[in-house]
């Protein structure tokens, strides 16, 4: 859960994290390693030792592996592949190897699935989901490092909303899992509904005074 990302001046960069998901779907889960890629692909350079990115956003592709997406190793995701080529991809993956979607969520924020293992269900509903809301997540790394972050849900009602409504499923928002966040005003600010077409994080990308450190 250590987090490299101490501001850098000379680094202006924007990293797109893709992170691939297995959810309630039932989409295989494929080995962790290196995916094998068609000619054509991303340039490999190694990365520049002391030099973090200012910005990071993590987009979650729900129930799709990454070579679903990236075509390089047999996806369909062009635009996505795109952006990955022109800037950056990591291709050594691992996996929390569990499903359904709700543990995923916790391995990406908490660093382990909490024991929550085949359970979907809401926040601070049953042991597992009592473990993750009292334990340490990738908030409290980001707010310790003087960092700053933002989380931006499809289809919420209203900030850091705890259950399930309409489209919107809570248990792919990882942040109400938590109490130091859920029960804490200045957190859930942070934790907005996308709006449509995602219009919340595109028109805070649009400016460095309003893009946070951390995007999601």
């Amino acid at each position: 859960m250590d987090l490299p990302m101490n501001r850098v001046g000379a680094v202006a960069a924007l990293s797109l994290l893709v992170l691939a998901l297995v959810g309630a779907s039932g989409v295989p889960l494929h080995t962790p390693g290196t995916p094998g890629l068609s000619p054509g692909g991303p340039v490999r350079d190694m990365a520049t030792s002391g030099l973090n990115f200012d910005y990071l956003v993590t987009i979650i592709m729900e129930n799709h592996n990454l070579c679903e997406i990236y075509t390089h190793c047999g996806g369909t995701g062009v635009y996505m592949t795109a952006l990955a080529d022109a800037y950056s991809i990591s291709l050594q993956d691992s996996y929390c190897n569990v499903n359904p979607s709700l543990p995923n969520y916790l391995c990406l924020s908490g660093g382990t699935d909490f024991g929550c293992a085949g359970y979907d269900g809401d926040p601070n509903s049953n042991n597992c989901t009592n473990s993750a809301w009292n334990s340490e997540n990738i908030i409290d790394r980001i707010v310790g490092g003087g960092l700053t972050w933002k989380a931006y849900m499809e289809g919420m009602p209203s900030n850091c909303y705890g259950s399930d409504s309409g489209n919107y499923a809570v248990r792919h928002n990882p942040f109400v899992y938590y109490s130091d966040i859920a029960n804490n005003a200045t957190r859930c600010n942070q934790v907005v509904p996308a709006g449509a077409a995602g219009s919340a994080l595109v028109s805070d990308l649009a400016s460095t005074s309003t893009a946070s450190n951390y995007m999601w």
